[in-house]
């Protein structure tokens, strides 16, 4: 079998493989794997794995740079928001303290005002006594203080009497009627533009009813158990065992 040689006088390198890969075929019916061409290929492969991989080593900073963006982001968003929960134990730990020091204060000045009366409070030693004919009685008054109010006619003009809860009125089955002689104890306190006649005791007929402490703080519904009341329950149940006789 002779040997072909390729010609690097006329024609540029690809075309000499084509040609002697041509003429090889032409006269041996298979490719020369041990030829140039061969060589040539394999070259060639080389070639374009070289361009690739120097593609692909030109791309791989600007990768890098990416997921290194992407981890610095990550890291201060972490980073956020560990200073935001930070920040919220400490308002919340401020805000404790806060409530803590506001409940102490509060419970010190109820201990102080039990001890000794705050100046302007209600002093008993100031209760007057007012005495007239009832002009108008009203439950629910939108006038202050809020709750039940008395017009009293007096021989010194007319008086707004404030009674505090009816349903304390009620409780003790004390019925104020219009045109009723009613004698009061209490103070007349300015509150607002108005003049205005706090009762602490209230009497109809032969009934006395505590409607406020001593201490001037109204009763509620459970203020017939207050200890100024045990007189008028006593004689209420009294008045009931009577009754059933």
């Amino acid at each position: 079998m002779g040997r072909l040689r390729l010609s690097v006088n006329s024609n540029s390198w690809h075309q000499q493989v084509g040609i002697f890969s041509r003429n090889f075929v032409g006269q041996h019916g298979f490719y020369p794997l041990n030829s140039y061409v061969t060589v040539r290929t394999f070259s060639l492969f080389l070639r374009h794995s070289l361009a690739a991989a120097e593609t692909a080593a030109e791309k791989l900073p600007s990768k890098l740079n990416e997921r290194a963006n992407e981890s610095a982001i990550l890291a201060r968003g972490l980073v956020h928001r560990g200073e935001y929960m930070k920040a919220v134990a400490i308002r919340n730990c401020v805000l404790n303290v806060f409530c803590c020091a506001l409940l102490a204060a509060s419970a010190m000045a109820q201990r102080s005002a039990a001890v000794k009366p705050v100046a302007g409070s209600y002093d008993i030693a100031n209760d007057v006594s007012v005495q007239g004919t009832v002009l108008n009685y009203t439950e629910k008054s939108a006038a202050l203080p809020i709750g039940t109010h008395l017009l009293v006619q007096t021989a010194s003009g007319n008086v707004d009497v404030h009674l505090g809860d009816a349903r304390l009125l009620h409780l003790a089955n004390l019925k104020i009627a219009l045109g009723a002689n009613v004698r009061l104890i209490g103070q007349p306190k300015q509150i607002g533009a108005n003049s205005v006649f706090l009762a602490r005791l209230v009497q109809v007929g032969t009934k006395v009813l505590a409607v406020r402490s001593e201490q001037g703080f109204l009763y509620g519904p459970a203020g017939i158990h207050a200890e100024a009341n045990k007189a008028l329950t006593a004689n209420a149940r009294a008045d009931q065992r009577a009754g059933a006789r």
